[in-house]
């Protein structure tokens, strides 16, 4: 530790004296945040003991008239003792809060239990939240509609892992497709079902496939649930600016209920 009283003295070089003056600010900046107010008194003291150091280095060098020294010195020190002080500005304003929470960003599965409630347009976000639950019995659908290749993902998976669907509000359009999944299906008091044929939203859309190729696609996954053929026939000739709202009876009739 003796260059640090070489230092003090003003005795060391000047090229040693220079790095001595800036690392010891650097390296007391970076670990300042670590030991918080404890940083305090260190700053005021390193910012002495570099004021004085430097400024005896400057006049033992001024006997030898070598002023680019004493003022490049000089300098360093101004900016090691400014850096001081900001560092302990930093130190005594407040840490601004972090926020951790993504913006713009709702989750749309919420789960009690072994239920899982599904609310808001269909699309692969809830297929991911339903992904990442275990142990789902029941899903319950609430949900004006969104894309049809997201709900027809969101009923293959509901399928492929046994869990029951009901409606107690409103499932239309694509909803129908992550309602049509359900090994077993219900309909609360309440519960309305919407069904309608596909359409294209922007005609000027470059189309990676065609409305017939997705309504196939369609037509058999709701045959392959056990919708009746004459009901799924129904549904896609059903305009796609109309809603088909089919009775319970027809809804039993026709296996959707189940």
């Amino acid at each position: 530790m003796g260059f640090i009283t070489t230092f003090w003295r003003g005795q060391l070089g000047f090229v040693s004296t220079l790095v001595l003056l800036i690392a010891a600010s650097l390296i007391l900046a970076r670990g300042a945040g670590f030991i918080g107010w404890f940083a305090l008194p260190l700053l005021a003291a390193m910012s002495i003991w570099q004021g004085v150091g430097a400024w005896r280095f400057g006049e033992r060098v001024l006997r030898d008239g070598a002023l680019s020294r004493v003022y490049g010195v000089y300098a360093a020190a101004g900016v090691a003792v400014l850096s001081n002080i900001l560092v302990a500005i930093g130190v005594l304003l407040p840490a601004p809060p972090v926020d951790l929470v993504v913006k713009g960003y709702a989750p749309k599965v919420m789960v009690i239990g072994d239920v899982a409630q599904v609310s808001g347009e269909i699309d692969y976000q809830i297929l991911t939240e339903l992904r990442a639950t275990k142990g789902i019995r029941l899903v319950v659908l609430d949900s004006s509609g969104g894309h049809v290749q997201a709900g027809r993902a969101i009923g293959l998976f509901l399928a492929a892992n046994g869990v029951e669907t009901r409606v107690d509000g409103v499932c239309f359009s694509a909803c129908t497709l992550a309602f049509a999944g359900g090994v077993k299906r219900a309909l609360g008091s309440q519960g309305v079902l919407g069904f309608h044929g596909y359409r294209f939203v922007d005609p000027l859309q470059v189309q990676t496939v065609s409305k017939a190729e997705v309504e196939d696609k369609d037509r058999a996954f709701l045959s392959t649930q056990g919708f009746a053929p004459d009901f799924v026939e129904r549904v896609f000739a059903t305009p796609p600016e109309e809603l088909w709202q089919p009775t319970r009876e027809e809804l039993l009739a026709a296996g959707v209920l189940k």
